[in-house]
């Protein structure tokens, strides 16, 4: 019997076991952008759940760490030796790049951040993207979001559907992750900045953050944020939907 629940639970987790192409573009900015400063981080992220709630990802008995790992970390990895199942147990370890892009074109500074998945995560729900930043600033012409993704029949597209949340320290898109078999996935967040006085801007920060749920969470309570340049700061009752990564920081020092 033990042995028959096993290879149920692994015919469960089959389809999951795609990988993402990692030699594809990631944070590009665009063509006229002046890049004045940009900052790279890789994550290796750990969740565990009880095998029993591998259909029932609401159950709040998963847990997740991350660690930050080294660029060549990231591009060794065992593509195959991602998930281990044993009899209490389901572990799945997600890897991804976060990259914080800050620009300029013309008189607007811009910041950017891209995530981007090595292999595609087992929970779809609503995560989260956003970008952290000093007061002194504010969006200016509206945000931009994307989420790029690739099926296994080799078509490709793109998803723009998502909730903005924004405030005086930072910036936010809540969205559905997309479904289905994929082979490849990424996010992007991006806005034009301009001034919140006349004040002369002596530094600037953009801090990219990106949150994985690694439960269920309905759209109303993945909104329960707020941003600044910590990152990505969930109220109380959501906090253990989400894995946490540290933030990917750029930092400029001028007069403008």
């Amino acid at each position: 019997m033990k042995y028959i629940k096993l290879f149920f639970v692994f015919v469960l987790i089959m389809p999951l076991m795609v990988f993402a192409e990692s030699n594809l573009p990631v944070g590009k900015v665009e063509l006229n952008d002046e890049i004045l400063g940009e900052t790279v981080k890789y994550y290796k992220t750990t969740i565990i759940r009880n095998t029993s709630e591998i259909t029932a990802t609401i159950s709040p008995e998963v847990t997740s760490f991350t660690t930050e790992i080294t660029e060549e970390e990231y591009n060794n990895v065992d593509m195959h030796e991602l998930y281990e199942l044993n009899e209490s147990t389901f572990v799945e370890t997600d890897y991804k790049i976060l990259r914080t892009t800050f620009s300029k074109d013309g008189s607007h500074y811009r910041y950017r951040v891209d995530l981007t998945w090595k292999n595609i995560p087992k929970v779809r729900s609503h995560d989260i993207i956003a970008i952290g930043h000093y007061s002194s600033v504010k969006p200016y012409g509206g945000i931009e979001f994307n989420q790029s993704f690739c099926r296994g029949n080799g078509e490709c597209y793109d998803g723009a559907g998502y909730t903005p949340i924004t405030g005086v320290n930072g910036t936010a898109a809540v969205f559905k992750v997309i479904d289905g078999t994929l082979t490849y996935l990424t996010q992007y967040l991006a806005f034009d900045v301009q001034k919140s006085s006349s004040t002369t801007v002596k530094n600037q920060i953009a801090a990219g953050d990106y949150a994985h749920a690694v439960k269920t969470i309905s759209e109303t309570n993945a909104k329960k944020l707020n941003v600044n340049t910590g990152g990505i700061i969930h109220d109380s009752s959501v906090d253990s939907y989400y894995d946490t990564i540290g933030t990917a920081i750029v930092e400029w020092t001028g007069s403008w």
